[in-house]
């Protein structure tokens, strides 16, 4: 229903946009009447992109590191480190509050990283994206390695969470690539 009543079917016809937005908008993605449904899509072009490979890599990665622990970290809780399965569910969706955090987080960080200037896009969204990977790694290791329910609950939570670093990398580098297909690529990657 917000879908129906909030989002204009264009830039040009968005009411809660200013002009300043609405000429960027323009400017990025080219008019409509540019991009019709009958434009052929470069199938050639993406198919054999290394961008369009290392996106889909670092997509797929991401996403099963996150679906695993999404539906094995309860019972890891439960099994590994003895917490009650009734009495987990917070813990169990603590780490996708703090990734909601962090997501937000990362987004501005590479956003002002982008707009003073100093880096550019592909650095930035390189950087985020093995910040990230690394990260996660380093405090997956210390949920695996160090006995300790609170360490291991910590890593577990961290772990998670820098995922949303990566979302400020891989994740919208689709839009970077090509704007009027970045659909396709994300339904690729």
């Amino acid at each position: 229903i917000l879908w129906v009543c909030l989002v204009a079917e264009s830039p040009k016809t968005d009411t809660r946009i200013t002009e300043v937005e609405r000429k960027f908008i323009i400017e990025s993605i080219g008019k409509p009447a540019e991009h019709s449904k009958h434009d052929k899509i470069p199938w050639r072009q993406i198919l054999t992109s290394l961008p369009v490979w290392g996106i889909a890599f670092a997509h797929f990665t991401e996403n099963w590191g996150i679906d695993t622990l999404l539906t094995q970290m309860p019972t890891y809780l439960s099994d590994t480190m003895n917490v009650r399965l009734d009495s987990n569910g917070f813990l169990s969706c603590l780490p996708y509050l703090v990734l909601t955090i962090l997501t937000n987080l990362g987004g501005h960080m590479a956003d002002k990283c982008l707009s003073n200037g100093k880096f550019s896009t592909t650095q930035v969204r390189k950087s985020f994206t093995s910040i990230a990977f690394v990260v996660q790694s380093g405090f997956m290791l210390v949920a695996v390695f160090f006995q300790s329910q609170l360490l291991c609950i910590f890593g577990l939570v961290l772990s998670i969470g820098f995922a949303g670093f990566a979302f400020a990398g891989f994740a919208v580098n689709h839009m970077d690539l090509s704007p009027q297909h970045s659909g396709i690529l994300f339904g690729i990657s």
